[in-house]
């Protein structure tokens, strides 16, 4: 058993480094303190040699990733379809929701505060009762993107989860009762 000098907090001996007198979280601690003074310091210089060494090998790293790229296809587009094979619903989801954000984001519905975890979490809820059921669930706008007489937002609370053949009722109307 040592005790750091810092926390004054007695631990194993795994827990220190060998020439210091301090524990590794402490050693952390102190390190990042450091690192983020010493970076405020010399962050013009740090960018600029940083840029100068991306420049200097640029064409390396470019090429390698090419040829990575080009050795490993078959290998990379089997990896993705077993993800997608084993993650069915949250690609299904994903693939769903960035569908719906581009659109969003097309007619301008889509606002900087909108909370993309939650409206993510809606889309993925939307697959699992659609796998549940065996019935086709889709998220919709309460409010329309378009709207004949009012443009909805593409945000968590404009947002629920219907059948298909409603929401194909629905169309692109306010349904007064919900408003």
């Amino acid at each position: 058993m040592k005790t750091c000098k810092i926390c004054n907090i007695e631990k194993e001996v795994t827990d220190f480094y060998a020439r210091y007198a301090r524990c590794k979280e402490c050693h952390a601690k102190i390190q990042k303190i450091c690192g983020d003074r010493y970076y405020k310091a010399n962050s013009v210089r740090i960018l600029e040699r940083t840029k100068a060494y991306y420049h200097e090998k640029a064409e390396f790293y470019l090429t390698y990733k090419q040829n990575s790229r080009d050795a490993n296809r078959e290998r990379d587009a089997e990896t993705r379809k077993i993800h997608r094979e084993n993650n069915i619903d949250f690609c299904r989801a994903r693939d769903t929701l960035t569908t719906a954000k581009r659109r969003a984001l097309r007619c301008n519905a889509m606002p900087l505060w909108a909370d993309i975890d939650k409206i993510r979490s809606i889309y993925i809820e939307s697959q699992r009762i659609t796998m549940e059921t065996g019935i086709e669930h889709n998220v919709d706008h309460i409010i329309p993107l378009k709207g004949k007489l009012v443009c909805g937002l593409h945000v968590e609370t404009n947002l629920r989860i219907i059948t298909a053949s409603e929401n194909f009722k629905k169309s692109n109307k306010i349904i007064e009762e919900i408003v």
